[in-house]
């Protein structure tokens, strides 16, 4: 406040206090959705000491503790205690474009996608023409959205409180907001300022049996994939959904997640169903009556049938090749007859 504003508030003080309708301060900020939960921090400056910079009376914060630095523009008068705007004591006044600068440790994200959620509540005097809303940014943020009410009403202006949600798409370790005064000075009386990181999903490959007897895996779940919390994650699908019943093979599923204020984040991966364990590919080989109606090569019927090869000499890998006959199905085994030739033979089943 300019020293000519703090002469006319405190000559308007006297005469005019005693038949102010004050009510009383209502100014406990709103509680985010978010505080509390895994990654966040909150801090609440009430700035009831003239220390510069200082920490906030009450604090949240595993990473750190946060601090906040006032920079004083013109005809500033600084911190006061109490000059009669209302029930509100400890503030400061900072002048023309006058600055608040705070900086919070935080954590990184887990991966290079991650999007970290500010919320800034600041109260602050409001008289216009002269004493309107100091602007709030945050470094490297967009907001997504603000809201602004009164707090408490006076004969000499109003307390009002200006609250702001910003997104940041990148990923750091700190957040710092900077509140900036008008042209003509402000005041603010609170500072409130609630963090939160939000780790974006990672896509992985996953790996499955098939059920027991069955072609298929049923209820699978995704690891990873956020839940519709009602709070910032507002929307989660994904195609097939989780919980699916899926067939043997390769399956791609396609999620997407939607917050609050409408950013959208994309991803995809792979899931594998195998249809049987390993220890199931045992060949059976039978010599039929009379010999020279060859041999039956017999194994497990499975989803995905195996291609069976022979080989002449073990000690070469590069001579598998798969038999001439064609493999019969039937109930649950499979089969092909081969017809009897001079020397050894190998026999081995080849999924692909």
């Amino acid at each position: 406040m300019s020293r000519v504003r703090t002469d006319r508030w405190l000559g308007l003080v006297a005469g005019l206090w005693q038949a102010a309708t004050v009510l009383g301060l209502v100014a406990e900020p709103v509680e985010p959705c978010w505080r509390g939960r895994e990654g966040s921090t909150f801090q609440d400056w009430a700035f009831t000491s003239p220390a510069n910079p200082t920490a906030p009376e009450v604090s949240s914060n595993p990473h750190g503790l946060a601090q906040a630095s006032v920079g004083l523009g013109f005809m500033a008068s600084g911190w006061l205690r109490d000059i009669g705007l209302g029930t509100n004591t400890g503030y400061w006044d900072l002048g023309s474009n006058g600055l608040i600068t705070v900086s919070i440790p935080d954590r990184f994200g887990l991966g290079t996608d991650a999007w970290k959620y500010v919320s800034v509540q600041v109260v602050y005097w409001e008289d216009p023409p002269l004493f309107v809303s100091p602007s709030v940014s945050v470094s490297g943020a967009s907001m997504v959205a603000r809201t602004n009410w009164v707090v408490h009403d006076t004969a000499l202006g109003t307390w009002r409180e200006d609250w702001s949600w910003w997104r940041l798409d990148s990923n750091s370790a700190s957040a710092t907001v900077v509140i900036t005064a008008g042209p003509n000075g402000g005041v603010v009386d609170r500072l409130v300022v609630d963090t939160w990181v939000l780790d974006l999903p990672r896509p992985t490959d996953l790996g499955l049996a098939a059920d027991p007897g069955q072609c298929s895996h049923s209820n699978t779940i995704y690891p990873g994939v956020p839940v519709a919390d009602g709070c910032v994650v507002t929307h989660v699908t994904c195609t097939p959904p989780s919980g699916a019943t899926l067939p043997v093979g390769v399956s791609a599923v396609s999620c997407s997640m939607i917050d609050a204020w409408g950013a959208g984040h994309h991803w995809s991966f792979a899931v594998r169903v195998d249809d049987v364990a390993p220890d199931r590919w045992r060949l059976n080989v039978r010599r039929l009556s009379p010999p020279e109606q060859g041999l039956e090569i017999c194994w497990p019927a499975s989803c995905v049938p195996p291609v069976l090869e022979e080989n002449s000499d073990l000690t070469s890998p590069d001579g598998w090749q798969p038999v001439g006959a064609s493999a019969q199905c039937g109930g649950d085994r499979c089969w092909v007859i081969v017809q009897p030739v001079q020397g050894p033979r190998f026999f081995r089943l080849r999924r692909f």
